[in-house]
């Protein structure tokens, strides 16, 4: 039968090694974010836009937030984004 403490112990190490996943799964995500952000920032609006049009729904709202508000407005909406919630 399995003691208290070590129950205790085990529920330790589980909460331990999520907070450890957590954190990992926020580092990748940011460094994720970064290298899509300079990949965007290297496109001119003509080819983002094809990009974009080649992107799923989910996808092109992904990228969408990454691109600076600033540069939003370079897109024809209804060929980028035809079908998306994003203008």
């Amino acid at each position: 039968m399995i003691s208290h403490a070590d129950i205790h112990d085990s529920l330790s190490q589980v909460k331990t090694l999520l907070a450890r996943h957590q954190l990992l799964e926020t580092l990748v995500h940011k460094q994720n974010r970064v290298e899509l952000e300079k990949v965007l920032n290297q496109l001119a609006p003509g080819p983002m836009a094809r990009i974009l049009e080649d992107l799923s729904a989910e996808e092109r709202q992904i990228i969408w937030q990454l691109i600076p508000d600033g540069d939003r407005g370079f897109c024809p909406r209804g060929a980028a984004f035809r079908g998306s919630a994003a203008y």
